[in-house]
């Protein structure tokens, strides 16, 4: 008996070619559109990070003019070698560290109250494959909220000029009934935030352990205290050893009292009525930054 086998005709062939192709295509499209929309997708990611920070820095330094700027050209700079149409990078600031992106009170111009930023990067992604299969293009947003955490600090600052004369230390940064720094009836205290009426909220500032002073905004004008509230050394003399490194504020006394930045230090009330620190760490900003969505 004869076998006979079948055989597609060719032109069969061809038809279920041309019937499957656009399957092939929306797969390649899958693999090739896919693959770079998501590679895109982490870069922006990346330039909101990169934008949101470069603005908190500008307002940590005072600088609130140049904040969106800067923010919007670092994002930019991040976005620059994508294939995305329309690109924008907006930037928005809150008086709140840890603000949600989507709570109310987000405004355009950043202040001293300043707490957290908010940046959002946009653009379209053009597709070269999925157009066979009806999708022509993919919108690309990432959202990064970076706030200025409120770091804890004691309300005493050293004068730049005295830093720069003792680079090593150990300054004077409190002394009962002394006018450090040139600055009449100035004891060393400084108003953090501007509440300080009395001396119960440096005080409360200063003690138990550890410091509890809101840390000023880097830039910003400091009120140099002469209230003379003439516990503070006895105040420090309660803490324990292992909390007798803090941060303290430098103060730029001929430049406007504007701040510079804080330092760590380690305290010395080995002498009656007088608190004197000896740096630990290098200058950096008051307010610490973190991403926080």
């Amino acid at each position: 008996m004869r076998i006979v086998r079948w055989r597609p005709a060719r032109g069969q062939v061809l038809l279920i070619f041309a019937v499957a192709l656009p399957a092939l295509f929306g797969f390649l499209g899958l693999a090739l559109d896919g693959g770079y929309f998501f590679a895109a997708s982490e870069d922006a990611q990346f330039a909101a990070r990169a934008a949101a920070r470069s603005a908190a820095v500008a307002v940590q330094g005072g600088s609130y003019g140049a904040a969106t700027t800067n923010g919007q050209a670092i994002g930019q700079q991040n976005l620059s070698g994508l294939r995305l149409t329309g690109v924008s990078v907006a930037l928005a600031y809150h008086n709140t560290a840890g603000a949600a992106p989507t709570a109310a009170g987000w405004g355009t111009t950043p202040t001293a109250q300043t707490r957290a930023v908010r940046a959002t990067v946009s653009g379209t992604y053009r597709t070269l494959f999925l157009p066979l299969v009806g999708v022509s293009s993919a919108s690309i947003q990432r959202v990064t909220v970076v706030s200025m955490g409120t770091s804890l600090v004691l309300p005493l600052a050293v004068c730049s000029s005295v830093v720069a004369a003792q680079p090593s230390g150990a300054w004077v940064i409190w002394q009962d009934q002394a006018s450090l720094c040139g600055v009449s009836s100035w004891d060393g205290l400084v108003n953090l935030d501007g509440s300080a009426t009395s001396c119960t909220p440096y005080q409360n500032w200063i003690s138990p352990a550890p410091p509890r002073g809101p840390a000023p905004v880097d830039g910003s004008t400091l009120t140099l205290d002469t209230r003379r509230c003439n516990q503070v050394d006895v105040w420090l003399r309660a803490y324990p050893s292992g909390s007798l490194v803090q941060p303290i504020v430098v103060v730029d006394v001929v430049g406007g009292r504007r701040v510079l930045g804080c330092r760590r230090v380690a305290l010395d009330l080995s002498t009656s009525n007088t608190v004197r620190a000896s740096p630990t760490a290098a200058l950096e900003p008051c307010l610490s930054l973190r991403e926080t969505y």
